[in-house]
């Protein structure tokens, strides 16, 4: 086989791999939030975004839960009435005035290391959906379950970080962290940062690192 053929071969390689490369980014990209999903609340303003360190895409990334926009609450609030559930009712009705985002970081910094956080955020928004109808909101459980998930079906050496928040209209705040830094929350009556105390978090090892207690 002589030089030119074997470049041949090289240039066939590179632009096949170079083409898988382009369509998993291309595919992944929908995963981050457009402009639109940004939540809205009265009185507060809401606003994030990921820059990628290699391509368009990266480990680092963003989920929005509008209550309002994604899911038909008044649906489930009438279907959980029907059924005489009315904590769940209760719930659905505080989330009309809430939101919710998530923050995730996988371990690396490489393009394919985008393919965990599109794993993260489907699995998130499912299981957001059977919380709803179970619970009427967001439970520790989800958790649980999405490092159940990742535990079982990722390498240890591959790993996410994530905080998960919900900030409401009557200007309360709640959040779950699992290994992620812990949140700034900004006073304005005392016009700074207040740290958040150890007694108020809930906190988990990384996503997929240790077995859920569950």
């Amino acid at each position: 086989m002589d030089l030119e053929h074997k470049m041949g071969e090289v240039r066939d390689s590179l632009a096949q791999l170079t083409g898988e490369l382009e369509n998993f980014q291309d595919i992944a990209k929908y995963i981050k939030p457009l402009r639109g999903e940004v939540p809205r609340l009265d009185g507060i303003d809401i606003y994030g975004d990921s820059l990628s360190l290699n391509g368009v895409i990266g480990g680092d990334h963003i989920i929005y839960v509008d209550f309002k926009k994604r899911y038909d609450l008044d649906a489930r609030i009438k279907q959980a009435a029907a059924g005489g559930k009315s904590d769940i009712v209760q719930n659905l009705e505080r989330c009309k005035g809430m939101a919710g985002i998530a923050l995730v970081d996988v371990s690396g910094h490489q393009i394919t290391d985008a393919m965990l956080a599109a794993m993260l955020h489907q699995a998130f928004l499912l299981g957001a959906i059977y919380e709803l109808d179970t619970y009427g909101n967001i439970t520790e459980r989800l958790f649980e379950n999405l490092n159940t998930r990742f535990y079982n079906s990722s390498s240890v050496s591959k790993f996410l970080t994530m905080l998960y928040g919900e900030i409401s209209e009557d200007d309360t705040f709640r959040f779950l962290s699992a290994a992620h830094p812990p949140p700034l929350v900004f006073s304005s009556m005392h016009n700074r940062f207040m740290e958040v105390s150890s007694e108020l978090c809930s906190t988990f090892p990384p996503i997929g690192t240790l077995p859920s207690q569950n």
